[in-house]
């Protein structure tokens, strides 16, 4: 129950360290360049429709498979 009490009672002075701390590691943060979002933007999105291409083919030539071996019956 002790140590109860002793957190409740460092807990406004932990949670001053924590945000001056937060604002200290902002400080170091190195944010993007508009062009250099940009150009991750476009990176994210080519290689989306690349990945979604590339399963659409595959996708096609499984549905090609079955249905070639589910017709070799009739």
């Amino acid at each position: 129950m002790k140590n109860f009490f002793e957190n409740v009672r460092t807990a406004p002075a932990r949670l001053i360290k924590f945000i001056r701390s937060v604002g200290t590691e902002l400080k170091r943060t190195e944010f993007p360049t508009r062009a250099k979002s940009f150009k991750m933007a476009m990176l994210v999105l080519l290689s989306s429709t690349l990945i979604s291409l590339s399963l659409f083919g595959i996708d096609a030539l499984f549905m090609f498979i079955r249905t070639y071996l589910t017709n070799l019956n009739k």
